[in-house]
């Protein structure tokens, strides 16, 4: 916990040090509110992750035994001692330091997570009891406060006096209307839920702080934009200069006026110097990230050879898995029983076919069958020919479902044979009030996208080892053509390692399963 707080700490520090150093005087704001929440996010992540470095070998501790040519115990001659009674005020205290840690951090996070809550809950309060306007998607809360405008989430709360008669300031109120159209409160919300976690890092008070002056440059530029009057604006906000911001979940047009709010409204973008601190400032933050922060990946001791499923097994062993296997067969009928119909989610499907490669023949031929053991392998891609996609479109007959939704067939025509990767029929029959059967035949299609999530990253009763088989192949075929497959699934390598997690250890280690980084660079 201490290394992730620690690592945590240090890559906020330098993600910071970049944006002060290199971002915060570049008028680029809408850059720096994604690179300020997206580094926070990515300093609290990144410790938790394997870094892709290999890490130098670990010494191995020797004994400090001396060598002995017996394996019978040392003896060693101690001279006799007069037995030494414990001091009683030498008794380990009741409480160590790690209680108290946790104890201290524990009664803070209470104190400032009921704080947190208490402020939302006020302005929820607030809400409630006052009348609300709605203006231009915005809802304007007629308050009391003279210190307003002030905006939270996509609510302005105004004074209601001042704007009934129209004495509010027009270029504040746009301020305030720019925040609420920008959900700005969100971040203010997200990096104080995460100063309530973490409140002992200083940092994040920084982070806020940077954060609120980046959306107030954004407000600025919005009503600069609108207006046109720099000046004008100018001398408004520094008749607020001596207000200051009453809650912290709030966006204020008079809040932190500082000379670098007033430069930046004046300053002119230079592209030049943007694109070199944005290239210098991202990779810098990023690479001493990752050497830092991230766990270094150490080589595993190799197990000692010896096969993970034991083939020659003694009958009562057997029979304990034939008793097992028996146990997962009545919940499986129970299930039938009760539905009519069992998801392979319902059951422990991967234990059933396990226990069946245990057994022996005898022991199979004692036990119950389910048609899914030993597993099915995974379907075929199947396309329509176009005169099928021409006979759906035009036969009042055919109905057309694709992906589980019902389509009309003017939007069928959007569809090709080939962004159908598995289609069948349906018929259903419905009687008439004349006695009669009127048919309605189903065309259920799947695309592309479809049929993979439903059998490559779904568990599903399919053999697991022919999914991922058929799933490198998929993914070399969006490698050799990127523009025919954008957008669909199976081009990405963490999708094939969503397959792979799918198949059960047990057949990893028997069938020698490797890991899709593995099997890509052997190819």
């Amino acid at each position: 916990m201490i290394v992730y707080l620690i690592k945590s700490a240090f890559s906020l520090l330098v993600f910071y040090s970049a944006y002060h150093l290199f971002l915060s005087r570049e008028k680029i704001y809408r850059f720096n509110r994604f690179y300020l929440i997206g580094s926070l996010v990515f300093s609290l992540l990144a410790p938790l992750f394997h870094s892709p470095f290999q890490s130098s070998p670990e010494l191995k501790h020797l004994p400090v035994f001396a060598e002995t040519s017996s394996l019978d115990p040392i003896e060693v001659e101690v001279p006799d001692q007069e037995p030494i009674l414990a001091d009683q005020s030498a008794i380990a205290p009741a409480i160590s330091i790690d209680q108290m840690f946790i104890f201290i951090y524990g009664f803070c996070l209470v104190m400032f997570l009921s704080r947190f809550i208490r402020g939302i809950w006020s302005f929820c309060k607030r809400i409630k009891i006052r009348q609300i306007y709605n203006q231009d998607g915005i809802k304007v809360v007629m308050d009391t406060d003279k210190d307003t405008p002030f905006t939270f989430l996509n609510y302005v709360f105004v004074n209601a006096a001042e704007f009934r008669k129209n004495r509010l300031d027009a270029r504040l109120f746009h301020h305030e209307i720019a925040h609420a159209k920008q959900w700005h409160s969100l971040d203010i919300l997200f990096i104080e839920l995460i100063k309530t976690i973490f409140w002992f890092n200083p940092i994040l008070y920084f982070y806020k702080k940077s954060i609120q002056l980046n959306h107030e440059y954004l407000a600025d530029e919005s009503v600069n934009r609108h207006f046109g009057d720099i000046k004008g604006y100018q001398a408004l906000l520094l008749s607020y200069a001596g207000h200051q911001q009453q809650n912290r979940f709030a966006s204020y047009s008079k809040y932190s006026l500082t000379k670098n709010r007033l430069k930046m409204m004046c300053k002119t973008k230079n592209t030049t110097s943007i694109i070199l601190k944005t290239l210098m400032a991202i990779p810098l933050a990023l690479g001493l990230t990752v050497l830092f922060s991230m766990k270094p990946q150490t080589e595993k001791s190799k197990p000692v050879s010896q096969p993970p499923i034991i083939t020659q097994q003694p009958v009562g062993a057997q029979n304990d898995h034939l008793e097992e296997y028996k146990k997962h067969y009545q919940r499986f009928q129970a299930i039938m029983d009760k539905n009519g119909s069992v998801d392979h989610r319902e059951i422990d499907i991967d234990r059933m076919r396990q226990l069946w490669d245990l057994m022996s023949t005898e022991q199979r031929d004692k036990a119950p069958k389910l048609n899914s053991i030993p597993a099915p392998p995974v379907p075929d891609k199947k396309h329509p020919t176009n005169f099928q996609l021409k006979e759906w479109r035009n036969n009042p007959e055919y109905t057309v479902w694709v992906d589980r939704k019902r389509i009309s067939k003017s939007q069928l025509k959007k569809y090709t044979k080939e962004d159908i990767a598995w289609w069948n029929y349906r018929r259903n029959y419905t009687k008439t009030t004349g006695g009669k059967h009127d048919l309605e035949i189903e065309v259920r299609l799947m695309t592309n996208n479809e049929f993979y999530w439903v059998y490559f990253l779904n568990k599903t009763g399919y053999d697991g080892i022919s999914v991922y088989k058929k799933a490198i192949e998929i993914y070399n075929e969006h490698q050799k053509h990127p523009k025919k497959y954008a957008g669909q699934l199976g081009g990405k390598l963490s999708e094939l390692q969503q397959v792979y997690s799918n198949i059960p250890q047990w057949k990893k280690e028997k069938y020698n399963i490797k890991p899709p980084s593995e099997v890509l660079a052997n190819q």
